[in-house]
């Protein structure tokens, strides 16, 4: 006979952290890991990094220019699928940038919410005034700037984006649906799509619009820059933040354990 779940459940602490134990008074227990987030793993090569690109443009053509300029910027999805012409491009002297600095919308929103949260309760208030509200606004969008470097493969995506658009101004990938009012495509949507090309390609691992920042991560890191470098290419503002992207991939570690042999 089946047990069924009471308000009599008693939770037990065991020794296996990312573990919960029900217990019932009957006696009975069930155990079951604890859910946890999977977090996004990056392609393993460039010959893989353009295996997806190429299905990705065979399904959005837009997204597959917001995904390869992920991978050249270290830019989240929020932040890649809102770059505008005017980013990389000058039209008062008619060229492109050597660089630009942009304000991370994450960085910035998380930062607006934890300074907001710590001058109420200095002030011991339920609201603050405008004017400290957009100083806050201020503080928190300088403190999440970014530089990006443009480099030729760059300026080649935005080119070839203004050729075929048309355009000399304003957001480089609009989502082309006609519902979507020519903002960009959501970040739902982007893995929604990157789920099929995974299953297409048959992919092991965790793949999301995440996998493409990491990518650029552990490219950088290969290149010769140091973790502190990367940091600051990524925008962060902590190390540890930062070794979670470039610490070594799966393979690596599964064939460096799968050379033990203690065996005489």
């Amino acid at each position: 006979m089946a047990v069924k779940a009471s308000s009599s459940v008693k939770k037990r602490k065991i020794k296996r952290i990312d573990a919960v134990v029900n217990e019932f008074d009957n006696g009975s227990v069930i155990s079951k890991k604890k859910k946890s987030k999977v977090p996004s793993i990056p392609p393993k090569s460039v010959k893989e990094l353009n295996a997806i690109f190429d299905e990705v443009y065979k399904q959005n053509e837009t997204l597959y220019q917001i995904f390869h300029m992920a991978a050249l910027t270290g830019l989240r999805f929020s932040d890649a699928s809102w770059l505008t012409v005017e980013d990389f491009y000058d039209n008062e002297v008619g060229k492109f940038v050597d660089s630009f600095s942009l304000s991370q919308q994450k960085t910035c929103n998380m930062a607006i919410t934890r300074l907001t949260k710590k001058r109420l309760k200095e002030k011991g208030v339920d609201q603050l005034s405008e004017a400290e509200i957009k100083a806050i606004e201020s503080r928190a969008k300088k403190g999440s700037m970014v530089t990006i470097f443009v480099n030729d493969e760059m300026r080649e995506i935005v080119q070839n984006v203004m050729d075929k658009r048309k355009i000399t101004a304003g957001l480089l990938f609009p989502n082309k649906h006609h519902f979507s009012e020519n903002l960009p495509i959501s970040t739902n949507g982007a893995n929604n799509i990157l789920k099929k090309v995974k299953l297409k390609l048959g992919l092991n691992y965790p793949l999301s619009t995440h996998s493409f920042r990491k990518f650029f991560a552990n490219a950088v890191m290969r290149g010769g820059c140091t973790p502190e470098k990367v940091r600051d290419l990524l925008g962060q503002k902590s190390l540890d933040a930062t070794t979670l992207y470039v610490s070594s991939e799966e393979e690596e570690l599964r064939s460096a354990v799968g050379q033990l042999s203690y065996n005489q």
